[in-house]
């Protein structure tokens, strides 16, 4: 198997039961030594990363998994952070290095709290799964990548006596986590 780097934008991933479930499947599956997980709510000082180390990490791995609840239709504020700061001009884009990320994987792996009939709803989410996934994948686009895939799964919200149950979420989290598996190997 392949070295594969997970970075988890979720800002609190102990309390989160969906990408915290997630995470936890991936790595009961994939063998210890070729799985990577980077919790940016552990790796950042006052919201400064250590570009050269992500970088390094990205480099090392065949495929990147970025795991990350949508948060206002996009990434969680920290993965955003980490993303303008690690995939930079001359590492990603520009510059006489700026395609080491070209051959590489990535994989979008993320949870939304909504019903799925609410994307593409004009009178809720007026937008659709894929037209949401255009401005993260253009990320990857403009780096040369062409391997990017991505899955989500909804209703991954847990709000107690009022939405949603811990063992439903438990259980999609495994068959999302399944689903991205099948995805890398």
């Amino acid at each position: 198997m392949k070295n594969i780097t997970v970075i988890s934008g979720h800002p609190n991933n102990d309390n989160s039961i969906s990408n915290h479930g997630v995470i936890s499947h991936l790595e009961q599956s994939i063998i210890k030594d070729n799985l990577h997980v980077r919790m940016l709510e552990n790796l950042h000082s006052n919201f400064e990363f250590d570009i050269e180390k992500e970088q390094v990490a990205l480099l090392e791995a065949d495929t990147i998994i970025f795991q990350f609840p949508l948060f206002w239709y996009s990434f969680p504020a920290l993965m955003k952070k980490w993303i303008d700061d690690v995939i930079c001009y001359g590492f990603a884009f520009g510059g006489e290095k700026g395609t080491q990320l070209k051959d590489k994987k990535f994989v979008f792996s993320f949870t939304l709290g909504g019903q799925e009939s609410a994307y593409g709803n004009e009178d809720e989410i007026a937008l659709t799964i894929e037209e949401l996934m255009k401005p993260l994948i253009q990320i990857l686009k403009y780096c040369q990548v062409s391997d990017i895939d991505y899955v989500y799964s909804c209703n991954m919200l847990y709000i107690p006596n009022m939405y949603g149950s811990i063992d439903d979420i438990q259980s999609r989290s495994v068959i999302h986590a399944n689903k991205v598996l099948s995805m890398i190997e």
